[in-house]
């Protein structure tokens, strides 16, 4: 039976049940006497075989799980309590920013820390939460956990900042990816499991053009298609992903593809979610207006000014969606020849554009001037 066709009290005893059964193989049964967790509240002579490190364990795993129970039954209270909703406030969170640091406004703060402390809790308990808003119907992998085995470890792979070239290294994953794209798109997060694989391209402050999303996410299917086929992969058990604020949605009505916002991966989280990384990611959203980066609209043929060193890094990083940049005289003038020549090229401001413009006379391809630079073969980069 699925959970539409129960009813609210069903889910509720279900749920309900599940814990009860789960503290009872660790607690017993309320008439029962003898179990684990009496023994350790009562035996003490047990503990001098223990070294250091299994007390500590013991002491930290203990607490966790007090912990828990008490979030649990402080929230919703007795059964015949009317139940609030339960939404962690940030304003103790936004307080500190007014005397301490400001917001971190760097989008891989919040895909490869904030995002993952969020869904990755729990050892991945909450994970088909994220899952299921980006279309992937797949159970909770607390489901079919052992309980008391401290060295399961969930069968998935969860990346953040994924380059696929760069990690394809050893002489054992250079023959099993031989026939691998020279592409060197880096996903925001890559998440796989036994039969699914999710890949999120995500923006917070920034604010790309509806075609540059495009072409990033374009570009990115190369890849997702190529894991799809390696793997054996049904499509329909693959997600491919922009997790954007609402506020660049509404802001980008012509966006094709599958969305998801930060604001519905707040509310899938705000019961089950850590409360410091609830408040850090509310902030943010709330802030929105105040932190986003302003609208790319320089003058001329340009849409924005990078410096060179910002292109090279962000181009062989795959995050770049700009492909064209000027300079007087263009590729072979002599004014990027001396910009190259004594190195100011990586400070230096110059304009880029997404579309070819007009009249390139001043116009070259971004991969022609980190070819120029020295910033070495695209196909093959080096590792960090």
């Amino acid at each position: 039976m699925s959970s539409s066709d129960q009813s609210d009290a069903e889910r509720v005893q279900q749920a309900a049940r599940k814990l009860r059964a789960n503290i009872e193989r660790v607690a017993g049964k309320p008439d029962g006497d003898g179990t684990w967790l009496e023994q350790v509240a009562t035996v003490t002579d047990q503990y001098l075989a223990w070294d250091g490190d299994q007390v500590d364990a013991a002491v930290d795993l203990l607490h966790v799980a007090a912990e828990r129970v008490q979030y649990t039954r402080g929230t919703l209270g007795s059964p015949g309590a009317h139940a609030t909703e339960h939404r962690p406030s940030s304003l103790a969170f936004e307080q500190r920013l007014g005397t301490g640091l400001p917001t971190n406004r760097k989008e891989r703060f919040y895909t490869g820390t904030v995002l993952p402390a969020l869904v990755a809790g729990d050892g991945f308990t909450h994970l088909h939460r994220l899952l299921d808003l980006c279309g992937l119907d797949v159970n909770p992998l607390g489901d079919d956990a052992v309980v008391g085995s401290l060295d399961q470890v969930p069968p998935i792979q969860f990346f953040t900042e994924y380059s696929f070239g760069e990690s394809v290294v050893t002489g054992e994953d250079r023959a099993r990816f031989s026939d691998r794209p020279v592409a060197l798109d880096t996903p925001d997060v890559v998440v796989m499991g036994s039969d699914w694989l999710l890949a999120i391209e995500a923006k917070m402050f920034h604010r790309p053009t509806v075609q540059s999303l495009a072409e990033q996410m374009t570009r990115q299917r190369r890849l997702v298609d190529y894991w799809t086929t390696k793997f054996g992969l049904t499509p329909e058990r693959v997600a491919h992903v922009l997790l954007l604020p609402d506020a660049l949605v509404r802001d980008r009505p012509d966006l094709s593809g599958p969305v998801v916002t930060w604001e519905a991966v707040l509310e899938a989280y705000a019961r089950v979610g850590p409360q410091y990384w609830l408040a850090v990611l509310r902030t943010a959203l709330d802030r929105y207006d105040d932190l986003k980066s302003p609208e790319l609209t320089f003058g001329g043929q340009s849409v924005g000014k990078l410096s060179g060193q910002e292109i090279v890094e962000r181009h062989r990083a795959g995050t770049l969606e700009f492909a064209w940049m000027g300079r007087g005289g263009g590729l072979g003038g002599t004014q990027l020849a001396k910009d190259v020549h004594d190195g100011t090229w990586r400070s230096r401001l110059y304009e880029v554009s997404v579309e070819e413009p007009s009249r390139p006379t001043n116009w070259f391809t971004v991969r022609a001037f980190v070819d120029r630079v020295g910033g070495g073969p695209l196909t093959d980069p080096p590792i960090d």
